[in-house]
């Protein structure tokens, strides 16, 4: 892998994907919580990602999850491990409600 020289080791390579699709969950965050399936979810993020015309928003989308998740907290030695893989929509939706409703601990594992 070639080594990026803006980019610091901990921040994974495609952090920019994941700064975006942060913020279009903060960006949506009341909108997802009166969603009553994953459908629905689904459906209420594609048409904000539908609606985004204009290049400002979606940069100052990146860049203000991009100082929340990067910036604002203390860089980690290493990446904390990820939550094994929902099996069933029940568990994803059990993992997104936790998220949205910003629980302070993790979710029990399934």
């Amino acid at each position: 892998s070639i080594k990026r020289p803006g980019r610091p080791s901990w921040k994974p390579k495609r952090h920019a994907l994941i700064d975006l699709a942060f913020g279009a969950i903060q960006d949506c965050k009341q909108q997802l919580l009166l969603c009553q399936s994953a459908r629905q979810a689904r459906d209420c993020l594609l048409f904000f990602f539908e609606s985004l015309h204009d290049t400002s928003k979606v940069l100052e989308l990146t860049f203000s999850a991009e100082h929340f998740l990067w910036v604002s907290q203390e860089p980690l030695k290493r990446p904390p491990q990820l939550p094994k893989p929902a099996t069933s929509q029940v568990g994803i939706a059990k993992l997104l409600t936790t998220y949205l409703l910003g629980a302070q601990e993790a979710p029990a594992p399934l």
